[in-house]
C-alpha cells in the first residue's frame, strides 16, 4: 500500500504574505506569456532539424532512418531522462531558477549541431539538446497550475501548448530562410543562441506557492513510486497516456519529413517549402490547440466525459483526412487538404494536459506531467520520426530497381549521373517516404480508440478531489 500523503488546506496567499488569495490577473497572464515565449523557442530548437534535413541529409550521404533517429531518440532518450528527474527536483526546489537554468544547456547545444561534420556529431549534440529540454515542460506545468484555478487549466495549457505549433512556424520561418541563403548548420547558431537571453528573462517569474488554488495542498510529495502506484489505478490517465503517446508518434513521424516530403515531390525550393508549411500547418495548428482547450472547458462543465470525446473526434477524423492530403498530386490541392486535419489532430493536446493536472494533488503534478511527457516523447517523439524513416527507407529500396541506399546516397543519384538515374533515385525516395507518411497517419485511429475508452472513467477520477 502506498504511503498516504499528509494533507492540509491550502494557504490564502503567496508563501509568507499571509494576505488573501490573489485572483488571477495580468501577473499570472504575464507568467503564462513568457512560459509561452520559452516553449516557442524550446520547440524551435528542438525541430529545426527537420527543417535543414534535406540539404543536411545530401551534404553529409545520410539515409531517411538516420534523419528520423537524429529527429526522434537521439533526442528523446535524453529528454525522458530527465524529464523525471528534473520533475522531481521541481516538486521540491525553486522551479524557476531551474528552468532558466535547462534554458542555458539546450540553446549552446542547438548551436553546436551546425559544428557537426558527420552523423556522429550531430548524435551527440542532439543528446545535449534532448538533456537540456527534458524538465522544461513538467516544471512549466508546474507553475501554471499554481497560477491558475482549475477550471482555467486546461485553457491555460492549451495556450502554453500553442508553444509546439508557433515554434513549428517560426522555426520553419527562420530556420529554412536562413538554411537557403546561408546554408543548414548557420541555421542552427542562428535559432540556437538568442535562447540564452531567455534565460535570464525567466528569472522575472516569481516563483508561485504550491497549490494556491486548491482546496487541499500536500505537505510534502510523494515518492515517485507512490506516484507510480497512483496515476497506474487511474484508468483516465493510462488511456490518455497512451492515446496522447499515439497521437505524438503520428505527429512527428508526419512534421519530422513534411519538408523533405514537399522537396522530393514537387518543383518548390527550401525557404518556400519551410515557410509554406510553417504558415499552413503552425496557423492551423495554433487554432486547434485553442479551440481543444476552449472546447472541454465549456463543454466539460456539463459532461467531463467531453474531457476525452472532443480529442477523441479530433484525431479520429486526422487518419482520413492526412492520408487524402498524402495522396495530392497537386501542391496547392496539398495545402488545402493539409489545413482541417492540422487543426482538429491538436484538439488532443490541451484537454490532455489539463485533465493530468487536475487528476492529482499540487505536490504531484510535475511528476504526473512529467510521466505522461516521457510516454510521449520516448515511444512518440522517440519513434515516430524512427519508424517513419526505417520505413521511407524501406519502401524507397522496394520501389527502386537496384540496391537504393548504395545507388543513392543521401537519397540522390552521384554527382555526373545520368538523367533516368537522377529520375529514379528522386521517384523511389519520394513513393518510400509517401507510404511512410501512410502509415503514421493510420496511428491516429489506434489513438482515438484510447480517449473513448477513458472517457468511462473520467468523471469518477475527476470527483476524487472535488470539494
Amino acid at each position: 500500500m502506498p504511503k498516504p500523503t499528509k494533507t492540509v488546506a491550502a494557504p490564502a496567499a503567496s508563501e509568507g504574505s499571509g494576505a488573501a488569495p490573489i485572483k488571477v490577473g495580468v501577473y499570472s497572464y504575464y507568467v503564462l506569456a513568457v512560459l509561452l515565449l520559452i516553449y516557442i523557442v524550446n520547440f524551435i530548437d528542438r525541430t529545426i532539424l527537420s527543417i535543414v534535413a534535406q540539404p543536411m541529409k545530401e551534404e553529409l550521404g545520410l539515409a531517411d532512418w538516420q534523419l528520423g533517429v537524429l529527429s526522434g531518440i537521439a533526442f528523446a532518450v535524453f529528454y525522458v531522462v530527465m524529464g523525471v528527474p528534473v520533475a522531481r527536483l521541481a516538486e521540491r526546489r525553486n522551479r524557476v531558477k531551474i528552468i532558466s537554468g535547462l534554458i542555458v544547456i539546450w540553446s549552446i547545444m542547438t548551436a553546436v549541431c551546425g559544428l557537426a561534420q558527420n552523423f556522429t556529431q550531430i548524435l551527440l549534440a542532439r543528446f545535449g539538446v534532448g538533456v537540456g529540454e527534458g524538465g522544461c515542460s513538467p516544471a512549466s506545468h508546474s507553475i501554471i497550475a499554481d497560477y491558475f484555478p482549475r477550471k482555467q487549466r486546461s485553457f491555460a495549457l492549451s495556450l502554453y501548448s500553442m508553444g509546439i505549433p508557433a515554434g513549428a512556424l517560426f522555426g520553419a520561418l527562420i530556420g529554412g530562410w536562413t538554411a537557403q541563403h546561408f546554408g543548414w548548420r548557420m541555421a542552427f547558431m542562428v535559432v540556437g543562441l538568442p535562447g540564452l537571453l531567455l534565460a535570464l528573462l525567466m528569472l522575472t517569474i516569481r516563483e508561485p506557492l504550491r497549490g494556491r488554488f486548491d482546496p487541499v495542498a500536500s505537505t510534502e510529495a510523494p515518492s515517485l513510486m507512490d506516484a507510480l502506484k497512483l496515476l497506474a489505478r487511474k484508468k483516465t490517465f493510462v488511456h490518455i497516456c497512451i492515446g496522447a503517446t499515439l497521437a505524438t508518434f503520428a505527429n512527428y513521424g508526419i512534421s519530422s519529413f513534411a519538408v523533405p516530403y514537399l522537396l522530393r515531390g514537387f518543383d518548390i525550393k527550401l525557404a518556400a517549402a519551410s515557410s509554406g508549411y510553417g504558415l499552413v500547418t503552425g496557423i492551423a495548428a495554433v487554432f486547434g490547440v485553442a479551440l481543444g482547450g476552449w472546447l472541454v472547458d465549456r463543454f466539460g462543465a456539463k459532461d467531463r466525459r467531453w474531457y476525452t470525446w472532443i480529442p477523441a473526434i479530433g484525431v479520429a477524423l486526422s487518419t482520413p483526412l492526412y492520408i487524402l492530403t498524402f495522396a495530392q498530386t497537386s501542391l496547392v490541392a496539398l495545402a488545402s487538404f493539409v489545413v482541417l486535419p492540422a487543426i482538429i489532430h491538436y484538439l488532443y493536446m490541451g484537454p490532455t494536459y489539463g485533465l493530468t493536472s487536475n487528476l492529482v494533488e499540487p505536490r504531484m503534478r510535475a511528476t504526473a506531467a512529467a510521466i505522461l511527457l516521457l510516454f510521449m516523447n520516448l515511444f512518440g517523439l522517440g519513434f515516430g520520426p524512427t519508424v517513419v524513416g526505417i520505413l521511407s527507407d524501406i519502401f524507397a529500396s522496394n520501389a527502386y530497381a537496384g540496391q537504393f541506399l548504395t545507388d543513392c546516397p543521401g537519397g540522390i543519384a552521384p554527382a555526373g549521373s545520368a538523367a533516368p538515374a537522377l529520375a529514379a533515385c528522386k521517384l523511389a525516395s519520394f513513393t518510400g517516404l509517401k507510404y511512410g507518411m501512410y502509415v503514421a497517419a493510420a496511428v491516429y485511429l489506434w489513438s482515438a480508440v484510447h480517449y473513448f475508452l477513458a472517457a468511462k472513467s473520467v468523471t469518477a477520477d475527476l470527483a476524487v478531489y472535488d470539494h
